[in-house]
C-alpha cells in the first residue's frame, strides 16, 4: 500500500497551516528577522508543497523573497494562484520570486509573465523560472517584462526555448538599463539566437549585463564566432559568458581560439576539455584557472559559473 500523498487525501486538499510551513522554513537555517526593513527570504524548497498550501503561504507577513523552486506539484495550479498574488499586491512586496523545477508548464509560466508585465507597482528584481517546460510560447512574453520592468537577474534555463524567444529577449534588452544576469542555459538556442545577443553585446547598449549563461545550446561555429566577437566589444562591462556544452566548442582550436581570447582580457571564457579523462569545464580568466564537472557542475574554487537564479 502506497504511502504517497494523492490529491483525494483530504490532507493534502487542506494544506499544512502556516505555521507549519514556517517550521519548515526555519528547518532549513532561515530566519524570519525583519529587523532591518527589507523582510526575509522565505525558504520552502523541495517540501512537497501544494497548490492548495499557497494560500498559507501568501498569509505571513515580512515576506521579501519567496523560495518556492523544487516542487513539481505546485504545476500549473500553482502558477496561477502566485500570478493571482503577483496581481493582488505580492508584486510589491517581493525582491525575488523563485518557482524553478515545479512543473509549471508553458501556461503557467505566461500567467506569472503577465502578472508582472501588469503591474505598475512591481518591485520584483529577481526571477527564477527554470526547468519548468515553459517553451518559446511563454517565454517570449518575457521580453515586454524586460523593456517595462527595473529586473537585475532572469532564470529561463533548461525550458525548451529556442530562438524566437532568445531573439525577442535580446531584442528586448536594447532598452533595458537594469538587468545584470540572464541564463539560457540548456535551451535549444541555435546561430540565429546567438546572433541576435551577438548584436546587442556589439551594440553597447547592454551596460549593465554581467553575466550571459548560453550553454548547452545548439550554438554552431558562425554563432560562436559572433558571439566571441560581441563578448570583445563588451569585455569591460561582461564578466561572464557561459559557451560550454555547444557544438562549436568541440574541436581543439576552437579551445584554443576562445582560451587566447579570455586569457588576453577580463572576460572569463568557459570552455570544454579533458582533463587526464574527466570531462570538465575549464575556465580561463587570464590569472587562474577553475574546474567544475561539466555534468554536475560540482564546485571547485569558483562559485556559481552557471548561475540560473532560484
Amino acid at each position: 500500500m502506497s504511502l504517497e500523498p494523492t490529491d483525494d487525501d483530504p490532507l493534502v486538499r487542506q494544506g499544512r497551516p502556516a505555521a507549519e510551513l514556517l517550521r519548515i522554513h526555519r528547518a532549513t537555517g532561515a530566519g524570519t528577522d525583519c529587523s532591518h526593513g527589507s523582510g526575509f527570504y522565505l525558504n520552502l524548497k523541495a517540501c512537497a508543497l501544494q497548490p492548495c498550501e499557497l494560500d498559507a503561504v501568501f498569509s505571513l507577513e515580512g515576506v521579501s523573497e519567496l523560495g518556492l523552486s523544487g516542487n513539481p506539484s505546485l504545476g500549473m495550479s500553482g502558477a496561477i494562484k502566485i500570478a493571482e498574488a503577483l496581481s493582488n499586491g505580492w508584486d510589491a512586496r517581493l525582491y525575488g520570486v523563485y518557482v524553478s523545477r515545479c512543473n509549471l508548464s508553458s501556461d503557467g509560466g505566461l500567467a506569472i509573465a503577465r502578472a508582472l508585465s501588469n503591474s505598475s507597482t512591481s518591485k520584483v528584481a529577481r526571477v527564477g523560472l527554470n526547468t519548468n517546460g515553459l517553451e518559446d510560447s511563454a517565454a517570449i512574453h518575457f521580453a515586454p517584462l524586460l523593456r517595462q520592468r527595473s529586473l537585475l537577474a532572469l532564470g529561463l534555463s533548461d525550458n525548451a526555448i529556442g530562438d524566437q524567444a532568445a531573439s525577442a529577449i535580446a531584442e528586448a534588452l536594447y532598452a533595458n538599463e537594469t538587468l545584470q544576469r540572464l541564463f539560457l542555459n540548456y535551451n535549444t538556442i541555435t546561430c540565429i539566437g546567438a546572433l541576435a545577443f551577438a548584436r546587442l553585446l556589439l551594440s553597447g547598449k547592454a551596460k549593465m549585463l554581467r553575466r550571459l549563461g548560453l550553454a548547452h545550446n545548439m550554438i554552431d561555429e558562425a554563432g560562436g564566432s559572433a558571439l566571441a566577437a560581441g563578448a570583445l566589444a563588451a569585455s569591460d562591462t561582461l564578466e561572464l559568458i557561459c559557451l560550454f556544452g555547444n557544438p562549436f566548442l568541440s574541436a581543439a582550436d576552437d579551445f584554443a581560439q576562445y582560451g587566447a581570447l579570455a586569457a588576453r582580457h577580463r572576460l572569463s571564457q568557459l570552455l570544454n576539455v579533458n582533463l587526464n579523462g574527466l570531462s570538465v569545464v575549464r575556465i580561463a580568466d587570464g590569472t587562474d584557472h577553475y574546474f567544475y564537472h561539466s555534468d554536475t557542475l560540482e564546485k571547485d574554487r569558483f562559485r556559481d559559473i552557471s548561475d540560473s537564479v532560484g
